[in-house]
């Protein structure tokens, strides 16, 4: 055949190789050195781009290709003096790859495989040849094994040594060192394997094994319930009930609902992944997150591959975890193959080492920029034109603002933990619409936030040498202001006269009394209630104009019921995952919807509609 014509022929087969190898942790795991991709090019190009869909099926053919076939379809017999079949070569590596997996090793001497065949070959009496002709066999022509060192033997593939050592455990009914060692990186694939070795009954005996150590080791409890799931894959054939209870101890932990269960996750490493990226399809936005942050803190090739797979995505809080996971990863194909398939704009694009900022230039559309860490030189974030958001976190070594001020584009600046930051005095120009100013020198000059025309959002947690916020610029052009923790003991007094303000955010319960008792800001339209102890809503009733509430409850249970006099209010949003709301109170206000933020629990929401309780991402 033409050279021209057979490439025409081999394309297809090379596209859907790589196509499966990028998408089947099983290919991946094999394709790890020349002679295993050629394995895996053979299988492709001999079964038609039709590769066994099940791992267990996979290694069959491998196995049948290596020990059998490539002899046999070159007519090679006899080589060494020896001529084993196919179930004689098996058994015999079954036995040494079991045994390297007791012993925790991956390779032995030459001198002691040979050693250990001649005691097995005791019960093997039709094989004609000597222990070191068997070994010589097996290393030169089995395919499987290898010298990674003189006088050493090792297989080729520790996937090779897992599968034949899995199928010794079994044959040997060894299901107790199986369970006995199934918390362990090393014995994940030996034990799934086992679970597709073993017959239905076994099966069964094995996971609820498996499921009853995790009962009585805590510490263990997520690899293990995990190693159960991820055997089920496995297990063609299994007692229904046994599966069902698999599988209902798994929708337990995955996906992750806290920072703790991605830890947890964290822990089992590549086995959590793998379930994770069978799931993906069913994943709301906080999940798929949720999945984002546990791969970037496992930080392995599989985890890279799954975190590419939420790269174009725009949701906002995929997008937080995927810019959070960078971390996890080299900071440089991160940015090119990740990052820059994200238009940054609604979350920040985290630089948190020098690393991560040095490869900015490779984000093509980068609207928002969160920056990290002690720094003199931000040029690589102000000379971008394109950067509208910048936040400066923890920088102990910036003084100046005003390259940041000089950015064509900028309309929303945040400054935090920057101690060194007196003056900002550069902001105070047309354009800037945002900014929120937190732990700066202790002398920072407020006034120039009078002279920013275009300000319309206001963060303060900065602890300012006054008393009262009469003592602040008029900000009459501001609609939202949020005072945080370090403002909570200065008086409200004096913003009466910001005119424009329509919204409100507090951390104290003081300037909640306060406002109660200030007419002038009874208008207020939006406000956020955040963390209070044991706040009375009754300081609510004046504000008759209220639409919108968020409120963040404390460790405490909140009494609802004098919202219901709130007429004006039509979006309640609460959060909190200590204490249960009572809606019960608020049911009569048919005009007012509930939003409920993630892993906020309420009793009464059956006194609703449906379409007034909304459950959020």
């Amino acid at each position: 055949m033409p050279v021209g014509e057979e490439r025409a022929e081999l394309d297809p087969y090379e596209n859907a190789l790589r196509r499966a190898v990028g998408t089947r942790r099983d290919l991946g795991l094999l394709a790890t050195n020349p002679l295993m991709c050629a394995l895996l090019c053979a299988l492709n190009r001999d079964r038609r781009m039709q590769l066994p869909r099940a791992r267990k099926e996979l290694y069959d053919a491998a196995l049948d290709m290596l020990l059998v076939r490539r002899d046999t379809e070159r007519e090679i017999i006899g080589v060494e003096g020896v001529d084993l079949t196919r179930e004689e070569q098996t058994a015999l590596l079954q036995r040494l790859a079991y045994w390297l997996i007791r012993n925790g090793l991956v390779e032995a001497r030459q001198d002691e495989a040979v050693s250990l065949i001649s005691d097995w070959m005791r019960s093997m009496s039709q094989i004609r040849g000597t222990p070191d002709q068997v070994f010589t066999h097996l290393l030169n022509r089995s395919g499987l094994l290898r010298e990674p060192a003189p006088g050493a033997v090792a297989f080729v593939h520790r996937t090779f040594q897992d599968y034949l050592g899995a199928k010794a455990a079994v044959e040997a009914r060894d299901f107790g060192v199986l369970v006995r060692h199934a918390h362990e990186d090393q014995w994940d694939d030996v034990v799934q394997m086992a679970v597709g070795h073993a017959r239905p009954d076994e099966r069964a005996t094995l996971l609820t094994s498996l499921l009853e150590r995790a009962d009585a080791e805590p510490e263990h409890g997520h690899r293990l319930v995990l190693l159960a799931a991820g055997s089920l894959a496995h297990a063609p054939e299994l007692d229904p009930t046994v599966r069902e209870e698999v599988e209902a101890r798994t929708e337990r932990l995955l996906p992750p609902e806290s920072q703790e269960d991605i830890d947890e996750l964290a822990k089992v490493g590549d086995l959590a992944l793998e379930l994770l990226s069978s799931m993906l399809d069913g994943l709301n936005e906080r999940e798929s997150a949720a999945v984002v942050r546990t791969a970037g803190a496992v930080g392995s090739e599989a985890a890279y591959e799954l975190v590419k797979q939420f790269r174009d995505g725009e949701d906002e809080l995929i997008g937080d975890a995927v810019s959070q996971a960078w971390a996890g990863f080299d900071a440089e194909p991160y940015a090119r193959e990740v990052m820059a398939f994200r238009t940054w704009e609604g979350s920040y694009a985290r630089a948190e080492t020098e690393a991560q900022l040095s490869a900015l230039h490779h984000i093509p559309d980068l609207s928002d920029v969160h920056v990290t860490g002690d720094r003199h030189d931000l040029s690589r974030v102000t000379s971008r034109p394109d950067v509208q958001r910048v936040f400066v976190y923890r920088n102990s070594l910036i003084e100046d603002v005003s390259a940041l001020a000089a950015m064509p584009r900028l309309r929303e600046i945040g400054l935090s933990g920057c101690p060194r930051i007196r003056c900002i005095e550069p902001l105070a120009r047309p354009g800037l619409e945002w900014l929120s100013l937190a732990e700066l020198h202790p002398s920072l000059d407020p006034s120039p936030l009078a002279n920013m025309p275009d300000l319309r959002f206001l963060a303060l947690c900065h602890p300012f040498v006054m008393e009262s916020i009469s003592e602040l610029p008029v900000c009459e052009q501001v609609t939202e202001l949020e005072l945080l923790r370090q403002t909570r003991y200065l008086s409200l007094e004096g913003l009466e006269r910001w005119t424009s303000l329509r919204a409100l955010s507090l951390y104290g319960v003081t300037h909640l009394r306060q406002l109660s008792r200030m007419p002038s800001l009874h208008n207020l339209e939006r406000m956020h209630l955040m963390y209070m102890p044991s706040i009375d809503l009754e300081l609510m009733a004046p504000l008759t104009r209220l639409r919108k509430l968020f409120l963040v409850a404390g460790d405490q249970q909140l009494d609802l019921t004098p919202l219901g006099g709130l007429t004006s209010l039509t979006a309640l949003t609460l959060h909190g995952d200590e204490e249960p709301f009572d809606l019960a109170p608020l049911a009569p206000s048919e005009r007012m919807t509930i939003h409920l933020t993630h892993n906020t629990r309420v009793t009464g929401a059956e006194l609703f509609p449906p379409e007034r309780i909304v459950r959020l991402p």
